[in-house]
């Protein structure tokens, strides 16, 4: 969040993103990423997550990996469709920095909400 913020207020704007209840969710990244292919994948990472400890970036990124060499995918064919669901856009931070920030409650909650919206 730091190094884009010039001050204070933009802080505040971006960390709204992360630790804010509603997500406003960019529509093209929505229809492009949250598909009926990733719905799915997305509910059973959420299931996955649940073991993970939130408060070590290294056992979120080590939970997620187990999780993709499980299914057989790279984290490329994971990443987009979980940044969509955690920020409602494509760019944001290191994906499992967003998720140590924001927490296991709301990153479950926003991966779930957009397992959801991917089945329309």
């Amino acid at each position: 969040l730091k190094p884009r913020a010039r001050t204070l207020v933009d802080l505040a704007a971006s960390a709204r993103l992360y630790l804010g209840d509603e997500v406003e969710y960019d529509e093209k990244a929505v229809i492009k990423f949250l598909t009926s292919d990733t719905a799915a994948l997305l509910s059973e990472l959420a299931d996955r997550l649940m073991m993970a400890d939130f408060g070590r970036k290294d056992d979120i990124e080590s939970v997620f990996n187990g999780f993709l060499e499980e299914k057989g995918l790279n984290l490329k064919a994971v990443a987009q469709p979980v940044r969509v669901a955690l920020t409602g856009g494509t760019i944001s931070p290191g994906l499992f920095d967003i998720m140590a920030f924001m927490g296991r409650d709301k990153c479950l909650a926003r991966i779930r909400e957009g397992a959801r919206r991917a089945q329309g």
